[in-house]
């Protein structure tokens, strides 16, 4: 075998393992937020820099690789649930191997060139960084279309929310759709469209007070009188529909949120005016 750079070992496994998260990810539902993805990734590419030249066979191999996906999964998704690791760490495991299957192929078939090398669970690619990019980039689509008509089935449903502020706490069911693709473009954070007045524990009587005249078209106006009232956490965030190409929505900024018993700081809570006629008794909607 042609001589082997460590930088592109590290580098190649570092975005194929950031890839196979983002995957995880989207298949699980499953909140994140990228620098724990990027750390996440690193550490596995450094193992896979040992793995590469002293590879493991067998029984130790196997119970190697559940082990590495158990790991980088608790420190991606920032859990230690055991139940949650292993459907995460599972499905890690399966974009692994689905990826590992394409790689031995185009292996096989650059045999000639010497362009792929897989060993120890790891790959190597001998390739220009542009075109490494791209490829890592298709295959990463590839793996989202395959994994895109089950991950659909597994995120539908509903989702018990907590969203806490100052010591004060709503519950809310939401109803997970992978439509709603709202994001605060100055925070990035994603946007978890509730019910207002399903919110009402979290907010003074002032506050809820200057909420109770919010509706389609003021959310600057009632933006502006908060402030006046000391509401800091509240937020404007543009959004689009069909009736709506250029709307505002007041978003609130909680302290914490929980999803499933899983607490997140990267989401905001956009007050909904009015019901959201969701079924059995769901009054929010997440993406």
């Amino acid at each position: 075998m042609q001589t082997v750079y460590l930088d592109i070992l590290f580098l190649t496994n570092w975005i194929i393992d950031y890839l196979l998260l983002l995957v995880t990810a989207g298949f699980a539902g499953k909140p994140f937020r990228r620098r724990r993805l990027a750390l996440a990734a690193a550490l596995g590419a450094l193992l896979a820099v040992p793995a590469f030249f002293w590879p493991l066979e067998g029984g130790a191999a196997l119970l190697a690789k559940g082990l590495l996906c158990a790991g980088l999964c608790a420190l991606a998704f920032e859990t230690l649930n055991p139940r949650q690791l292993l459907r995460l760490g599972l499905i890690f495991l399966a974009a692994t191997m689905a990826f590992g299957g394409a790689a031995l192929a185009l292996a096989a078939l650059t045999a000639g060139r010497g362009l792929i090398h897989v060993q120890g669970g790891a790959a190597y690619i001998d390739l220009p960084l542009g075109i490494l990019l791209l490829s890592a980039g298709a295959a990463y689509c590839l793996l989202s279309l395959v994994f895109s008509g089950a991950g659909a089935r597994s995120k539908g449903g509903f989702v018990q929310i907590s969203v806490s502020l100052g010591g004060r706490e709503a519950q809310l069911k939401a109803l997970r759709d992978t439509g709603n693709l709202l994001r605060d473009p100055v925070t990035t954070k994603r946007v978890i469209v509730a019910e207002k007045k399903r919110l009402w524990p979290l907010f003074s009587p002032e506050e809820r007070r200057a909420l109770e005249g919010l509706n389609a078209g003021n959310a600057a106006q009632i933006f502006q009188q908060l402030e006046k009232e000391g509401g800091r956490r509240f937020l404007l965030a543009p959004y689009r529909t069909v009736g709506q190409p250029g709307a505002l929505m007041l978003t609130l900024r909680p302290d914490q949120v929980t999803l499933d018993g899983q607490p997140s700081r990267d989401y905001l809570i956009g007050l909904s005016p009015g019901l959201l006629g969701l079924p059995e008794g769901a009054c929010a909607v997440v993406g």
